[in-house]
């Protein structure tokens, strides 16, 4: 519960490509959540695509009265290598609650370099090695 708007902000630890928002809403206008706005980014910080809004419905079950209460599932459609996101929930009424928020995601695979960086690499090793071998030689 708030006096407005509440803003989250998530940490996975390491990049994730994201696949499902789920939302478990309140059942009742008293205490809701209206309306998400999410950013998500990547290790570096760096923005993941656009500003995803969400504008959720009621829950459908308040569960105390053992009427199960179901998240709301939202497809996500955007570049993955997720590792940051911030959510920013607010209602209509000033109060903001909801029973769980969470994501359904694999772990991002990290990009394998291509042929001509293995190559750079190589090369700088084998110059390496000759001014090593040069240095060696000057020393005797």
């Amino acid at each position: 519960m708030s006096n407005g708007p509440l803003e989250l902000r998530f940490d996975f630890g390491i990049e994730y490509d994201l696949s499902t928002l789920h939302l478990w809403n309140y059942h009742s206008e008293s205490y809701d959540v209206d309306d998400i706005d999410f950013t998500f980014y990547d290790g570096s910080n760096s923005l993941v695509g656009s500003l995803l809004n969400v504008a959720p419905l009621l829950g459908n079950g308040n569960g105390s009265d053992g009427t199960p209460i179901f998240a709301q599932n939202y497809a996500l459609s955007f570049p993955s290598r997720v590792r940051y996101v911030t959510a920013v929930l607010s209602g209509s009424n000033g109060e903001v609650d909801f029973n769980n928020l969470g994501f359904t995601a694999v772990v991002s695979v990290p990009s394998i370099p291509e042929p001509e960086t293995y190559a750079l690499m190589l090369a700088g090793f084998g110059l390496l090695g000759v001014a090593a071998r040069r240095k060696r030689r000057a020393a005797r």
